[in-house]
């Protein structure tokens, strides 16, 4: 948007020119995407009609988007409002093994010719369709102008895609972990600057392979500001460790690497917090924190990671202190 909003002042008498008629339909189009790019965040508002959820048709030929509404970063409306079907394309044309994505993003129709046979000039296209583009690609949606719908894992040997064994998080198990109790066996990683929190909670990736994983899919809402930006995980807490470690082949006899948190007193209430643990290489590893009683008074608390497959791999830990 170039200047000021400016509206059509109506009076008796006013003429009106096809620019002006444009310029009246502008301002309202401006002012609603200008509210929805600051105020909200782009995404599937997940509560309006079915929620653009997406499913695998009978056939396992095509996909399903159930009706729904989203918006992308420019403050535009996805609107889909009844349930379109896709094609699924040869999986093989994608060169698996490798990750797929169902995106929507926005594009506009023209419609409705008005002919005008004794002046020509005077035709033209009464009507703008707002519209969307629902596709299958191996390009990862940016979620501003392209925003996610699924993905799926495709195996080497991909031929059809499954719709995900459970809702809501499709290949993962929340387990929790009992902390405590001296300190465990293994190789400890201290990352230089790491400062002293807790979470005992072990979440194993078993994300499967072919099957549509929809716990990605990015949910439209308010954007806070805080410091003038958007709000971020950082604003929520202290970031005590980001780095990278590299984990070893798993086996039984294999010891977790263990990377130092941070101390914490332990008649404290102790700390929540925000873990992000991925191997670069795409191998499954399994993360949990544990506190240890320490000789100072305190309470040590550390990640273990565990590498689950046969190759060694580099991880990226990160890890926030929630602010209560």
């Amino acid at each position: 948007m170039a200047g000021l909003f400016r509206r059509i002042n109506f009076f008796k008498g006013l003429f009106m020119k096809t620019k002006d008629w444009q310029k009246e339909q502008e301002y309202h189009m401006e002012k609603q995407r200008f509210h929805n790019k600051y105020l909200h965040t782009p995404g599937v508002v997940f509560s309006c009609l079915e929620g653009m959820r997406v499913s695998v048709s009978e056939k396992g030929t095509s996909i399903i988007v159930a009706p729904g509404y989203a918006i992308d970063g420019e403050g535009r409306d996805l609107y889909v409002p009844e349930a379109r079907e896709v094609l699924i394309p040869d999986l093989q044309s994608f060169n698996p093994p490798t990750t797929i994505y169902i995106a929507i993003r926005y594009t506009e129709n023209v419609g409705d010719r008005r002919e005008d046979t004794t002046n020509p000039m005077y035709s033209g296209y009464a009507c703008v369709t707002e519209d969307t583009i629902i596709e299958i690609t191996g390009e990862k949606p940016d979620n501003y102008l392209s925003i996610e719908l699924g993905r799926v894992r495709l195996s080497e040997n991909a031929g059809r895609i499954r719709n995900p064994g459970a809702p809501g998080e499709p290949g993962k198990a929340v387990v929790p972990t009992v902390p405590g109790g001296g300190r465990g066996p293994g190789r400890s990683v201290v990352p230089a600057g790491a400062k002293p929190g807790l979470q005992a909670v072990e979440i194993i990736d078993l994300s499967p392979l072919d099957e549509l994983i929809l716990s990605k899919v990015p949910e439209a809402g308010s954007m806070a500001r805080t410091r003038g930006k958007a709000l971020s995980i950082s604003d929520l807490g202290e970031k005590l460790i980001d780095t990278k470690v590299v984990v070893i082949a798993g086996n039984r006899k294999q010891e977790d690497t263990n990377i130092l948190i941070e101390q914490y007193p332990r008649l404290v209430t102790p700390p929540m917090y925000l873990v992000f643990v991925q191997s670069l290489d795409g191998v499954r590893v399994r993360w949990s924190i544990v506190s240890t009683d320490n000789d100072e008074g305190s309470l040590d608390y550390a990640l273990h990671i565990r590498n689950e497959s046969t190759r060694t791999t580099t991880v990226m830990c990160r890890v926030y202190r929630v602010r209560l």
